[in-house]
């Protein structure tokens, strides 16, 4: 189940989405590089706003800004789906998802690159492959 709230187009909004039974579905690279491969071709596709995100072993968070007419239940639904397809496992991501609005998404995005660092899958949050911190260049800047 997605918790809702008013607001789901035209804002950011920080997503976290957790594997079932926080199974380590990512610490697989190709399955790590494979999320974000497929979260830059939704984004291109439907144009969502990346600010940044990071693919931790057993969840995901996403800072984005989803344009109407596509919903941010869409772009879950589709993300979730369409990932587990391109990686030949069946759904494996929990029902719930966390939707947030963020008052100040800077500390957001901070908190996300700095998750690898304190979880010691890295020496500095920078060097983390598999966030959007390594290549800042990448993503769209917050407003």
């Amino acid at each position: 189940m997605i918790q809702r709230q008013r607001a789901q187009n035209g804002v950011i909004m920080f997503i976290t989405m957790n594997t079932w039974h926080r199974r380590q579905v990512f610490v697989h690279p190709n399955f790590a590089q494979k999320a974000i491969d497929y979260l830059y071709a939704l984004a291109k596709k439907h144009n969502v706003l990346i600010y940044g995100f990071v693919v931790m072993p057993d969840h995901i968070h996403l800072l984005v800004k989803i344009q109407a007419p596509y919903t941010a239940d869409a772009f879950v639904n589709d993300y979730r789906t369409g990932l587990s397809f391109e990686l030949g496992t069946g759904a494996f991501f929990e029902e719930y998802v966390d939707l947030r609005m963020p008052q100040k998404p800077q500390e957001k995005l901070e908190y996300m690159h700095d998750k690898p660092f304190k979880a010691g899958l890295c020496d500095n949050p920078k060097n983390y492959p598999w966030s959007s911190a390594s290549n800042p260049a990448a993503q769209t800047p917050l407003p």
